[in-house]
């Protein structure tokens, strides 16, 4: 998607991202901002180049551990990686 990103926020918990395109937004390519305990969430196969904020962005609770695999992108924020 060209200038646009993808979010998850709030109590979000066991969700899948997976083999997206976000580029061209005015904030962060793909955020993650969980609050709950519960599954992680995954975000896998994605490109995020291009954004104006950071291309992914992990700021959830410290008792959540998101996974991130295999992700192209150019900048991180947070706990967001690989």
């Amino acid at each position: 998607m060209r200038g646009g990103g993808i979010c998850l926020t709030g109590g979000v918990s066991g969700n899948t991202v997976e083999a997206n395109v976000a580029s061209g937004s005015p904030g962060d390519g793909i955020s993650v901002q969980a609050i709950n305990a519960g599954p992680p969430n995954v975000i896998r196969r994605n490109t995020s180049v291009e954004n104006a904020g950071c291309d992914i962005n992990d700021h959830s609770t410290p008792y959540i551990t998101d996974t991130w695999e295999d992700n192209r992108f150019g900048t991180q924020c947070g706990t967001a990686g690989g």
